[in-house]
């Protein structure tokens, strides 16, 4: 325990340290906060009122919808900056703790309790009390409510470092750490298209999802809602289901922090293999399509274009931008007039095409 206790002092003072460093930094948090306040706050509200009338107007609905948010945020949240394209993983490395006499689970521990004091979570706080509040009419319940939504919460944070270990042992493979990261940009482009999806037809196919989630209630063994439904079961004065799932809880952020322990452990003694080629191989040759010093400038751009990921995303992004929308305004039965492919030439302009033309 003292060891647990210093290194998350350790890591906190490491932090601090580093943004009383810069101006910048000061300046960049001097920003972030009221922001971060101003909007943790009116959506606890949002949050609140959503909740209370749901819980008054179709409590059958409560349990499944929860159970359905919570695991769609947990994921997301695991998978953020994948799909963000701004990080392979923003898990924290912990080799720089290795020489320290503390076994993984410590270190892993360290983590996860010095990342409770970050703002981006911080800003989560108004939120899981907004949601205990909605579900209780007594303090005790509220209590409980409290802690079934904090064990949630807990959960989505170890599961979140577990991912991010399986990510940093891919990016020691540099080609599927590019494959992976180019992917995942383009299924983050696909995903921000859903709530165009299910608008489209009068909201039909949100209906249908939104009818199959309450009624099969499909996500009911996920471990990211057990503590979500055993807060909505104190709130209704159902111990005993409450016992249990919050015992669930419990018992997955431990076995999660296990596996992330196991898994650490295998990657910084360097037991992981990823693949890749023979320690006694020979390099291949490069291959030069384009003759001359002018071909060879081209070239060389063409291939640092198509091997960053990143690039590679915008490159197709750009393409299918245009022809998803024209999908889209076909499916909403309008024809096709000068006025359309007008949108379509000016989408096409400003985006990655139109900007290397000129």
């Amino acid at each position: 325990m003292d060891r647990l206790i210093a290194l998350v002092a350790l890591r906190w003072r490491m932090d601090l340290r580093a943004l009383f460093g810069a101006r910048e930094r000061m300046l960049g948090l001097a920003l972030l906060v009221p922001t971060l306040v101003l909007g943790s706050l009116l959506a606890a509200a949002v949050i609140f009122m959503g909740v209370h009338a749901l819980e008054r107007a179709h409590p059958e609905w409560v349990l499944p919808l929860l159970s359905a948010a919570a695991t769609v945020v947990g994921v997301f949240w695991a998978f953020s900056p994948l799909l963000a394209g701004l990080a392979f993983s923003e898990t924290h490395d912990l080799s720089r703790l290795l020489h320290f006499p503390a076994p993984f689970p410590t270190l892993l521990a360290s983590s996860l309790l010095a990342n409770l004091a970050e703002p981006l979570v911080l800003a989560k706080l108004p939120l899981l009390l907004a949601l205990a509040a909605a579900l209780v009419s007594g303090p005790l319940e509220f209590l409980l409510a409290a802690a079934g939504v904090g064990l949630g919460f807990v959960f989505t944070l170890a599961a979140t470092q577990m991912v991010g270990l399986v990510f940093l042992a891919l990016a020691r493979n540099r080609r599927t750490q590019d494959r992976l990261l180019f992917l995942s940009l383009g299924l983050g482009f696909l995903l921000s298209l859903l709530p165009v999806f299910f608008m489209a037809g009068g909201g039909t196919a949100a209906r249908g999802v939104l009818r199959f989630v309450v009624e099969r209630d499909v996500f009911a063994f996920s471990p990211f809602a057990w503590g979500a439904r055993a807060a909505v079961h104190a709130g209704r004065g159902e111990l005993g289901a409450f016992v249990v799932l919050a015992t669930a809880a419990v018992a997955a952020v431990l076995g999660v922090v296990g596996l992330s322990s196991a898994l650490a452990g295998r990657i910084y003694r360097g037991e992981v293999d990823l693949g890749g080629p023979p320690a006694g191989a020979s390099a291949l040759e490069a291959r030069m399509l384009f003759g001359g010093p002018l071909g060879a400038l081209l070239e060389k751009d063409l291939r640092l274009t198509w091997r960053d990921p990143r690039l590679k995303a915008v490159l197709f992004t750009g393409f299918f931008g245009p022809l998803l929308l024209l999908f889209f305004l076909r499916g909403a039965g309008q024809a096709p007039r000068p006025g359309l492919f007008l949108l379509l030439a000016s989408a096409t302009g400003l985006g990655v095409y139109g900007a290397n033309a000129l």
